[in-house]
């Protein structure tokens, strides 16, 4: 007998399908059993011979099991575990769906490694990103702190030009508008102190 492509529904399912009759002869099967598996005439020809005897019990003699796993000979490996799947078509087809457990943990693996991968790139871009702006608030900072001093060595100017005016003043009305004017510079250099500390922080 020869093995035919399925051409109905299950032609293009992603893993192997059989189509079989009641004595496990293959009718059809689908496009990835065709690339997987040998051509050959019983499904029990790709089953590994320590899993044949398992198979034809599981198969044929206890139809209500839905799934077993068998060792299968593909074209690639020589025993390779797949877990097989059985439905029941009447009295006369059997379909036979086959997923190689191997493939489904490297295709998990693949997919683990890519978002690890993907995590490592994201966390190397969120590092890069994070030591750019500590070295832009160390800048600000810097820049913060420079200006502050700048802002209170000016004000210390004023202060001293402002004391030795007032040395030299004798109305009583115009010292006490220069002490006026000297609490506030004094005010001032309070408030610059305390936004320095918090810029520290």
């Amino acid at each position: 007998m020869e093995l035919h492509l399925q051409t109905g529904k299950y032609k293009n399912i992603p893993f192997p399908y059989f189509l079989t009759d009641r004595k496990l002869r293959i009718i059809s099967a689908s496009k990835t059993t065709l690339t997987e598996f040998p051509k050959v005439n019983n499904f029990l020809d790709v089953v590994g011979a320590g899993s044949k005897k398992k198979a034809v019990k599981f198969i044929l003699q206890t139809p209500s099991i839905s799934k077993i796993e068998l060792n299968l000979r593909s074209m690639n490996v020589p025993s390779a575990i797949y877990d097989v799947y059985v439905q029941y078509e009447g009295k006369n087809y059997i379909h036979i769906f086959c997923v190689n457990k191997n493939s489904g943990i490297f295709a998990v693996q693949e997919a683990l490694n890519k978002i690890e991968a993907e995590l490592h790139e994201d966390n190397e871009n969120l590092r890069e990103k994070n030591a750019q702006l500590e070295d832009k608030l160390r800048e600000d900072t810097e820049s913060q702190t420079l200006a502050i001093h700048e802002l209170q060595d000016s004000l210390n100017r004023v202060k001293n030009l402002i004391e030795k005016v007032n040395q030299d003043l004798t109305d009583p009305e115009k010292k006490n508008d220069v002490k006026a004017a000297l609490d506030e510079i004094d005010h001032l250099n309070d408030l610059i102190f305390r936004g320095f500390d918090v810029i520290k922080t």
